[in-house]
């Protein structure tokens, strides 16, 4: 794995196929857990590629059957699991669900309790993870959990650009109305202060008001409501 300077904002982390090995290659610019969720999903890779997209292997066929013979090892005979996988949802998102498995194992997001925001950022932090990635385990093991962030826009108002989780009326590059978006205001940027309050929409419809326990850093918040234990 070595660290390396991008250009391209967007750009996380790859995998460089060599004669003498892969190298894994990552972005020093991201976050802890962005950086960790994309050295995860890198290794997935390691095992994919060989299989499910061999012609990405810049090497040559001697060392692409190693690679393949390999992966089917480590694989445990399940290959033809993975190959039927690959095909419904594409290595990519592959993946990505194998990389939240390797970070946090739903066995143990299973037995997790989320009861506010403050608690959903101690937990992520606890586990070098993202919060939304969180989210994710945590909604795959039962749980029933919406996150949505919020940005401050240089008029004073703010904005849903991500939501994970069901989403419902929620969705992206939504406007919050303006009583919602004066309580955020409100709000001491502070990492584990939270407050219950009601988020409803600029062009609200029905069930778009919800009660959410919000956390704000700086010019952004981070709201989150549902079911914080797993269904039995």
């Amino acid at each position: 794995m070595r660290d390396v300077v991008y250009s391209a904002t967007r750009m996380h982390g790859y995998t460089d196929w060599t004669e003498r090995g892969p190298v894994i290659r990552l972005a020093i610019s991201k976050t802890e857990g962005r950086r960790r969720m994309t050295l995860a999903h890198e290794c997935a890779h390691l095992l994919l590629n060989p299989l499910l997209d061999p012609d990405t292997l810049d090497v040559s066929s001697g060392v692409a059957q190693a690679l393949r013979h390999q992966s089917n090892q480590l694989l445990d005979a399940q290959g033809d699991i993975i190959h039927r996988a690959g095909e419904r949802i594409g290595i990519e998102r592959l993946c990505d669900l194998i990389a939240f498995e390797l970070l946090l194992p739903r066995a143990r997001a299973r037995m997790t309790q989320v009861p506010d925001a403050g608690a959903l950022f101690s937990l992520a932090t606890e586990q070098h993870v993202s919060a939304t990635l969180l989210v994710h385990q945590l909604n795959s093991a039962g749980h029933n959990l919406r996150f949505a962030r919020t940005a401050r826009l240089p008029s004073g108002g703010w904005m849903i650009v991500d939501v994970a989780g069901p989403t419902g009326p929620w969705r992206t590059a939504a406007l919050l109305d303006e009583r919602s978006s004066s309580v955020i205001e409100s709000l001491r940027a502070q990492d584990d202060a939270h407050m219950e309050v009601v988020l409803d929409l600029a062009e609200p419809s029905p069930a778009s008001a919800w009660t959410a326990s919000v956390v704000r850093r700086r010019q952004s918040a981070f709201a989150l409501t549902g079911r914080g234990t797993a269904s039995p």
